[in-house]
């Protein structure tokens, strides 16, 4: 029997962003729905090499693609490799946590109603009125109102953080040893856009060699599988039946397929449906989806 399912690595992943990509990303689709805690702990659980879960395509024509479940992995994976055009949120990693909880590596996010990122728990619990002033003031804006004004993200930084650096620096390098791994860090971070650009010492060089170089390693060779739906399936079972109350085939795929995240609507069902007969749909669709974002 066919194999009906084809393998990533996290990078390619992350640049399903690209317009050249073929796996193509829904414009009512492209929303980040999930908490900065869950976006904190999936990163965690890459850098460990905990498996988690696969993606579900749909085949369509000219070897393309489109995503139908694990949006939000894919948005959080990306966020992480920093490949999002105006991306909301900035994924951080901590050279020294302060904490220790069931993390082993201490993942930070802030977000642009967040950008002085959360407290150090695994509930990502909301800074105070008091921290959020604290955190102003530490980013040079003492005049700036916290609930009004705009914090770019370029000019802050997780302030509980101990000595946080975006995560996209670290996830770029490819080193072969520790030493070199550390140089290259410290060069990129220097290169970055961030305003925030932390001195790194002796500990946390330490930290660098002893955790994160395995742990780089490890997202290097990190694989998700993704299975597939193929244009055959979906053109030989999409017919609705007679029936309201029986399911059709599709319908008890997706539900076979989908057994975790977010459930898969009917909206979604039909879409699938109609791309595979109308291909054009999809561009018609995101130039529309566009006004509503």
């Amino acid at each position: 029997m066919e194999n009906n399912s084809i393998i990533f690595s996290l990078r390619e992943i992350a640049n399903w962003t690209d317009k050249c990509s073929n796996v193509k990303i829904p414009a009512l689709q492209r929303g980040l729905v999930w908490k900065p805690r869950q976006v904190e702990l999936l990163w965690d659980s890459l850098l460990r090499g905990f498996p988690v879960g696969s993606f579900l395509l749909s085949e369509a024509d000219n070897n393309q693609y489109y995503l139908l479940d694990g949006q939000q992995r894919f948005n959080a994976i990306s966020l992480g490799f920093n490949s999002v055009n105006d991306a909301k949120s900035v994924v951080w990693i901590d050279l020294k946590p302060k904490e220790q909880t069931e993390r082993k590596y201490w993942i930070k996010v802030t977000t642009e109603a967040h950008p002085w990122g959360f407290y150090n728990d695994d509930e990502c619990s909301i800074l105070d009125v008091k921290d959020r002033r604290k955190a102003a003031e530490a980013f040079g804006f003492k005049d700036k109102n916290i609930y009004r004004d705009d914090f770019s993200l370029l000019e802050t930084w997780p302030i509980e953080a101990g000595m946080p650096i975006p995560l996209y620096i670290i996830l770029n390098i490819d080193a072969n040893t520790p030493s070199e791994f550390c140089d290259m860090v410290l060069s990129e971070l220097q290169r970055c856009n961030f305003v925030h650009k932390v001195e790194i010492d002796n500990d946390a060089l330490t930290y660098m060699k002893d955790y994160l170089f395995e742990a780089i390693q490890r997202i290097g060779n990190y694989k998700i599988s993704c299975n597939l739906l193929t244009k055959d399936v979906i053109v030989s079972e999409g017919d609705i039946n007679a029936k309201d109350n029986d399911q059709t085939a599709l319908e008890l795929l997706f539900k076979r397929l989908n057994t975790g995240g977010t459930t898969i609507s009917q909206e979604d069902l039909a879409y699938s449906s109609i791309k595979a007969f109308w291909p054009e749909i999809q561009e018609i669709n995101d130039s529309l989806a566009k006004d509503y974002q």
